[in-house]
């Protein structure tokens, strides 16, 4: 495993196993250490990633290091993900990682813009789904991106997981788009 992802180890071997199965790109909203994940995976599987980060600062820092988007072909928006989500034509995604607003409403836009684009059977990964701690409800650290994970559990339209001493110990919560062609899924 490289030494770069020692934080995020659990999502990219998810990220690897979903992408050896399943067609599209990959989108990331909230641009960091992750970056370099979907870097190289989008080099392994000749996908492209779609980034996207509010912090002009960020994304500057991290295009002085290679290892975060490579050698450019994927596509970075600098600005709100609502207006990436107006501006940005997508394709299928295979996968999608959120890690961007951390309220329930900005996270919950989020993921209703990308699961429209999501493939059948493809994933979307949330961060922040289970703070560890009273103090990281706020919004500089988890917000309440809990309450969209609450409200995932329920959706019969999805399977969702969250592995809640990952990332951070803040929580890593899968979701994975069922399959409309198969009703028995929907039981």
């Amino acid at each position: 495993m490289n030494n770069n992802w020692k934080r995020w180890e659990l999502l990219a071997v998810l990220l690897d196993f979903v992408l050896s199965f399943t067609e599209g790109d990959m989108v990331e909203i909230g641009v960091g250490e992750t970056s370099a994940i979907f870097t190289a995976l989008s080099k392994k599987y000749r996908r492209k990633v779609y980034h996207c980060d509010l912090n002009r600062n960020r994304v500057k820092e991290h295009l002085k290091h290679k290892r975060y988007f490579g050698d450019m072909k994927n596509l970075i928006f600098v600005g709100y993900s609502d207006d990436f989500f107006k501006r940005i034509n997508l394709p299928p995604i295979a996968v999608g990682f959120i890690d961007g607003g951390h309220m329930h409403d900005q996270a919950k836009r989020d993921f209703d813009n990308l699961f429209s684009l999501v493939v059948e059977d493809g994933y979307i990964f949330l961060h922040d789904t289970y703070p560890s701690k009273e103090l990281h409800v706020e919004e500089r650290f988890c917000g309440t991106s809990y309450l969209l994970r609450q409200e995932l559990e329920n959706n019969p339209m999805v399977d969702c997981f969250t592995f809640t001493n990952s990332s951070n110990n803040h929580g890593l919560t899968m979701v994975r788009k069922k399959p409309k062609d198969r009703p028995y899924y929907q039981e």
